[in-house]
């Protein structure tokens, strides 16, 4: 097939009209060839025949310029009270439902201020749906540690302009610098209608209506932004991502031999959740739990049952820690809670989520912060299909035996990382081995966690001795009760392979089985 290179947009700021920008100030300028580029797109334009590229950028323009990439259209609710009605608020609150571009957490966006080099690499980067980079750490510039991931993913791809380096990536970023990072993330933004095929190194854009893109591979992700409509992806390989930024119904994407880590349909998403957890930034102070004891506790949940076949253990410790927010077993009902603890990838929780979505049933999956750092996809898989993504801490050290602050930065640490990585906020804790105190109750609670054990667990988190599929399929089936929370490790290959048969059989006994959510007793 003839390969048709069309490079129809890859967009900046002020202006739209399609001619050649000439700019009197960037003849000898290290950024010219990058600047003429987006400016002969019609995309950028100066002001009486300057770009002034070494000017710095704010906020403001620099949603502007992501917005326009992107033809974001639906915007979110104007919650800044230091964001008036001008010409950056609509790009700003587009990108703000997007969860791309937040404010300070206190109401304010700062919107006419300067965006340092640092922020504006993780706002293009989660723009871009680059994820933060975890094994290589970019070491040739001095910057904060939250911006470590995101500023490492964009050096990973050689898209750092000559003055990132050795230089200090607090300090403002410059035009001529934004400019440059975009044109090396991105290869072609499609506006208009037709069929295209080129092999591109970097991520794409779709814009347009009727866009086919067929027979090429892709280097990144594939961008299918607001206002495409039917787009076709024929025999595409793409090295990422395909993002949808509209809805599954609206967008009408085809996909036919189309090989990629993953869709996602952002419009489908549960952006802006109206969930946050204040507590977990509130400033650390231990005096309220002192009295707490901290004794260690481990937790069975016995085979001594009551009359509703409700352990008595998991019964007696849910009346004696309730205050404390603890959950062993949920209130007499007709549901069962289902978890997962996910302490290792054993390359089963994709087999999981598979049955849970045949089912059309949700769960609970408590990660630990290496799970989450190595398993990203499987983390948004769960976060999109509905699941709920729960704490079980940053290193599986038993709680009890830390100090408050230790044991505090257990959850926080990871609680901020499923934040910043995946716009997520935790409210679940599962403290590793089942070992608890007073004292970490009541730090998790304090957190705004409810501390979640089980009234049902089983041996089946040793790989190499997996139970036999029978037998578990009958313990399970004996001990089915409600309000109980089932504890299965996704490690486990007869888990796996029983789950589907688990779920009909706690249907086939009346009950809705599902994922602990707020407002579940």
């Amino acid at each position: 097939m003839k390969k048709i290179c069309i490079i129809l947009a890859v967009i900046l700021i002020f202006n739209t009209c399609a001619f050649a920008a000439v700019y009197d100030d960037i003849e000898s300028h290290w950024a010219k060839a990058d600047i003429e580029k987006l400016s002969q797109s019609g995309i950028i334009e100066g002001y009486e025949g300057k770009f002034c590229p070494d000017n710095f950028i704010t906020r403001g323009e620099a949603a502007v310029i992501l917005n326009r990439i992107f033809c974001l259209n639906q915007r979110g609710e104007n919650n800044f009270f230091d964001l008036d009605d001008t010409w950056y608020t609509d790009a700003i609150l587009c990108l703000n439902r997007l969860n791309i571009m937040q404010g300070d957490g206190e109401g304010r966006i700062y919107a006419d201020a300067n965006i340092s080099k640092q922020e504006a690499l993780c706002l293009i980067a989660k723009a871009f749906y680059i994820d933060g980079e975890t094994e290589y750490i970019y070491t040739d510039a001095s910057y904060d540690n939250w911006a470590t991931e995101y500023v490492s993913a964009v050096a990973k791809r050689f898209a750092l302009p000559n003055s990132f380096f050795d230089t200090d990536l607090r300090d403002p970023i410059t035009r001529a610098e934004t400019v440059y990072i975009i044109n090396h993330l991105i290869s072609t933004d499609y506006f208009g209608s037709g069929r295209f095929s080129i092999n591109c190194d970097k991520s794409v854009v779709i814009n347009g209506e009727n866009v086919v893109l067929s027979d090429m591979t892709v280097g990144e992700n594939i961008i299918i932004g607001e206002n495409a409509k039917n787009a076709e992806l024929s025999n595409v390989d793409a090295g990422g991502k395909i993002v949808v930024l509209g809805t599954k119904s609206d967008c009408g994407l085809k996909l036919d031999f189309v090989t990629s880590s993953g869709v996602r349909y952002i419009g489908d998403e549960n952006t802006n959740s109206s969930f946050i957890n204040k507590n977990i930034d509130l400033p650390l102070s231990f005096d309220d739990v002192a009295n707490y004891s901290t004794v260690k506790n481990g937790y069975g949940q016995g085979n001594a049952v009551d009359s509703d076949n409700r352990p008595l253990t998991a019964v007696s410790l849910q009346e004696q820690y309730k205050n404390l927010g603890a959950l062993f077993i949920g209130e007499k009902s007709d549901k069962i809670y289902l978890t997962f603890d996910e302490g290792y990838e054993n390359g089963y929780t994709s087999k999981i989520l598979d049955v849970l979505k045949e089912k059309n049933c949700t769960a609970v999956f408590f990660v630990t912060m290496d799970y989450a750092k190595k398993n990203p996809d499987l983390i948004r898989r769960m976060i999109d299909e509905g699941h709920v993504v729960g704490n079980h801490s940053v290193n599986h050290y038993s709680m009890p035996t830390l100090s408050d602050a230790d044991c505090a930065n257990e959850i926080i640490n990871l609680h901020k990382y499923m934040r910043e990585n995946f716009d997520y906020e935790m409210y679940l804790f599962r403290p590793p081995m089942g070992e608890y105190s007073e004292r970490s109750l009541a730090i998790a609670q304090k957190l705004g966690y409810k501390t979640m054990l089980w009234s049902f667990a089983y041996r089946d988190w040793l790989a190499d001795n997996q139970p036999d599929k029978a037998y578990a399929k009958n313990l399970i089936a004996k001990k089915i009760h409600g309000g109980g929370i089932f504890l299965l490790h996704a490690v486990s290959k007869t888990n796996t392979e029983i789950l589907g048969d688990v779920i009909d059989d706690f249907r086939y006994h009346g009950y809705t089985v599902k994922a602990f959510e707020l407002g579940d007793k």
